[in-house]
């Protein structure tokens, strides 16, 4: 099992390559898999200050655990919904845990532990029905698209035409009317939806 830490907080990404190391049987730990050898990693443990869209252009075959470093509940829903990710570890997870979520993955199941469900199931949030997205104006829902396909404010503006702050306006606009708080809320609400991206569906 090949596995890249790709986490900016160096003691972090150590500490758990040195627990990988001591409690992972078999477990081949790097920073770096450049698939020179025709090596590329099997697990890719990264954090929420990591651009996920793009870890997964590159490391196509890998499977994506992310480490929960404090995320809201719309940012993991944006995780496992719209990215498609295929674990959350929490910091409260014990080793012999750590240990066991890693293999899960890596033989194909999605963890997701107890303290991560109501992100999954969505119990206690209110989004709106997925009618209220198809009401919005043309533009609207361009914006939409184009946030739940990941791209920032500053691509949204150009490829509309338009400057930043308008976006921002826009987007201020968008999360009262479809009430969710921010940016990852308006991502998970078009996931809801079914727009996990720039197109029509």
């Amino acid at each position: 099992m090949n596995i890249l830490i790709c986490i900016n907080n160096r003691v972090l990404a150590e500490g758990l390559q040195r627990i990988i190391f001591d409690h992972v049987t078999g477990a081949m730990v790097d920073k770096c898999f450049s698939g020179r050898d025709g090596t590329w990693p099997d697990l890719v443990l990264f954090d929420s200050r990591e651009r996920i869209d793009l870890l997964k252009k590159h490391y196509t075959r890998a499977r994506f655990l992310c480490i929960d470093v404090g995320l809201k509940d719309t940012d993991l829903a944006w995780l496992l919904y719209c990215q498609g990710i295929h674990g959350i570890i929490s910091p409260e997870l014990d080793v012999s845990m750590f240990g066991k979520a890693l293999r899960a993955v890596y033989e194909g199941q999605i963890w997701v532990e107890q303290i991560h469900l109501k992100a999954v199931f969505g119990e206690g949030t209110t989004f709106p029905s997925r009618g209220r997205l198809r009401g919005l104006s043309e533009q609207d829902r361009k914006i939409v698209r184009l946030v739940a396909g990941g791209r920032k404010n500053r691509e949204i503006a150009d490829l509309l035409c338009l400057s930043e702050p308008t976006i921002k306006a826009h987007l201020s606009r968008l999360y009262k009317i479809l009430k969710v708080n921010n940016r990852s809320g308006l991502v998970a609400l078009a996931a809801e939806s079914g727009w996990t991206g720039e197109q029509e569906s």
